[in-house]
């Protein structure tokens, strides 16, 4: 492939025709601050975060839209990009809530130099990204400690008609990060811009609430979105509650990527916080029983495999995905009846401590709202990475300085990612040949399922994942 030369801050390198200039810092580790970028997504250059300077032209490019040129001198930190960029922030901040900025005790504190892990367990600030926040951290970064522009305050309610997902438009920053992943991504396409200009948003289609726009609740949205205007619904007190009910038994499962999802938001190394660790702060939380997921997983596993053998030849579609299951009910009701009767391995769990207040530790969405579909049939709640966090913080909890409990079992919390797509392989149970397809994301779902429905692709098993990347929720298991 034909190579391009290139400058980037003094460094000299050679990159392939069509890569864009901030694909080219980055191999050299060179920072170059987004918003509205997110890999796999098209090129949307509409924040202005990234624009570089780049010799011989007249205005600023946004690197994450333009390509490079042979002979190309780019400059990413100068005085007149660094200016750009600080004056794009303080626009974005003139239609953002500022209470993440600001605290009503930063100059009336009884504790001069406060500690961030004392200050971060205040309050004020409700926004569930607040600490993890790409625009709270770029304001850091950039110094934006005075608003130049006056500041409008948006009257948009917010969405909280689904029971895993809410939508606060008020802190929308226009990105669409979120009309990408549903779009691009899912193929879903509940998300998209409507207005124009200064009244250009994010918005369901006829601004209907997301409860009536389709949305299976995958929550791609929430895992694409930079700042809280998307974020999964928080059930604190529940659990909050439960734990100050001394009486009440609680027990929790732990799924597979809680673990590093909740050590990246807590800002703790993996390397030296493992599950031990985390099971430590849930004996100190309340928590009374603590299992590892694989349990229940194999569980289901041998019930699903009973239901392909017993099958004798008719397609079986996993339903243990809840936005998977949803998707299907709700885009090919002629497949439903071909959905598995097996409950999810959080189902599963929840049933076999009934008499229990169970609880799912879970990094995936969707588990919330299978959760609550379940009208206390299975666990009794799901808490996000984020949700423990906070939990953590608000009774005190500091794993690290907790002597960590002895790991149980061989637990998985890095799952395997890949793209998106499908797996087809033939698998032996006994001596009958099972023709099965994994399926990763809704898009790839929606077209095997169109090959299926029409006649075109026969299959025994089909195991359907919502997420694009593959399941956060279980192992990859095909049967």
């Amino acid at each position: 492939m034909p190579e391009t030369r290139i400058t980037i801050d003094g460094i000299e390198q050679y990159v392939p025709d069509g890569t864009t200039i901030l694909e080219a810092a980055r191999e050299k580790n060179i920072h170059i601050p987004t918003l509205c970028h997110l890999d796999g997504q098209i090129k949307k250059g509409v924040c202005r975060i990234c624009v570089v300077e780049v010799e011989g032209m007249k205005t600023l490019v946004p690197a994450c839209a333009t390509l490079v040129r042979d002979g190309m001198k780019i400059h990413t930190d100068s005085g007149r990009v660094r200016k750009a960029r600080r004056m794009n922030l303080e626009l974005l901040l003139s239609r953002h809530p500022m209470d993440c900025q600001s605290c009503v005790r930063m100059e009336n504190c009884l504790i001069e130099d406060l500690d961030p892990d004392i200050c971060n367990a205040c309050f004020f600030c409700d926004c569930v990204k607040d600490n993890d926040c790409e625009l709270q951290k770029l304001v850091t970064e950039y110094a934006v400690n005075r608003m130049e522009f006056p500041w409008i305050r948006r009257t948009e309610k917010t969405d909280d008609s689904l029971d895993s997902i809410v939508r606060d438009p008020g802190k929308c920053i226009g990105c669409r990060r979120c009309v990408a992943a549903c779009g691009e991504w899912q193929d879903m396409h509940v998300l998209g811009m409507a207005g124009r200009g200064s009244g250009l948003r994010v918005a369901a289609a006829f601004d209907a609430p997301l409860k009536d726009a389709h949305c299976v609740e995958c929550g791609q949205c929430v895992r694409s979105c930079p700042v809280g205007a998307v974020f999964e619904k928080e059930d604190l007190h529940r659990l909050a509650d439960a734990v100050a009910e001394k009486s009440t038994l609680i027990s929790a499962r732990i799924e597979p990527y809680f673990l590093a999802e909740y050590l990246r938001i807590a800002g703790l190394d993996p390397k030296i916080y493992g599950i031990g660790s985390l099971m430590a702060g849930l004996k100190r939380l309340g928590i009374h029983r603590i299992e590892e997921n694989t349990k229940a997983e194999k569980e289901v596993e041998k019930a699903i495999l009973r239901e392909v053998r017993e099958a004798a030849g008719e397609l079986v579609i996993s339903a243990v995905c809840p936005a998977a299951l949803r998707f299907v009910r709700q885009e090919f009701p002629l497949l439903a009846p071909h959905l598995s009767a097996v409950r999810s391995p959080q189902q599963h769990y929840g049933g076999i401590y009934e008499e229990e207040y169970t609880v799912s530790l879970s990094a995936c969405s969707a588990r919330k709202a299978e959760a609550a579909a379940s009208a206390g049939t299975g666990v009794k709640q799901v808490i996000s990475p984020r949700e423990l966090h906070r939990l953590f913080t608000r009774f005190g909890v500091d794993i690290t300085r907790l002597s960590p409990c002895p790991e149980q079992g061989q637990m998985v919390y890095l799952p395997d990612r890949k793209t998106p797509g499908e797996k087809i392989e033939t698998i032996k149970i006994g001596n009958v040949h099972i023709r099965s397809v994994t399926v990763r994301g809704l898009r790839a779902a929606r077209q095997l399922l169109k090959e299926v429905a029409a006649g075109n692709a026969a299959y025994d098993y089909i195991m359907l994942q919502a997420c694009p990347e593959g399941c956060i929720s279980t192992r990859a298991w095909p049967v």
